[in-house]
């Protein structure tokens, strides 16, 4: 009897694992929001959805850059967005393609201020 309590057990957790995992309970996109303080991202690593919005928040009193790509030398710097954000400001952008987005503040480069957006399917299966 206990062994068939405890696979039912294990039954329904993973037959209702996926559902708990999704962020949204009826798959529609959603929006995140990643905070700019202190010379840094957080959360520093994001796993979104494609069709999810990312809002990035200045939080900080100074300055600081959201800009696409691995670093300022990188061929495809800012191509996706390049925002220059104040204390108190927010950029957001609709991430619409699977796969792994790095960005960096242009000011605080040399800090090590960086981050990725990771895209997954915007399929709930």
């Amino acid at each position: 009897m206990r062994t068939s309590i405890v696979r039912w057990t294990l039954f329904a957790v993973a037959a209702f694992a996926p559902a708990a995992c999704m962020t949204e309970e009826n798959g529609a996109p959603e929006e995140l929001i990643v905070e700019m303080d202190h010379a840094r991202f957080s959360p520093d690593v994001l796993d979104i959805r494609a069709g999810d919005t990312v809002v990035w928040e200045n939080t900080d009193i100074e300055p600081h850059t959201v800009t696409s790509g691995v670093s300022s030398t990188s061929s495809n710097a800012g191509q996706l967005f390049d925002e220059l954000l104040q204390p108190g400001e927010s950029y957001q952008y609709t991430f619409s393609q699977s796969g792994e987005v790095p960005y960096f503040c242009r000011i605080h480069e040399a800090e090590g201020m960086r981050g990725r957006i990771v895209v997954g399917s915007s399929s709930p299966f």
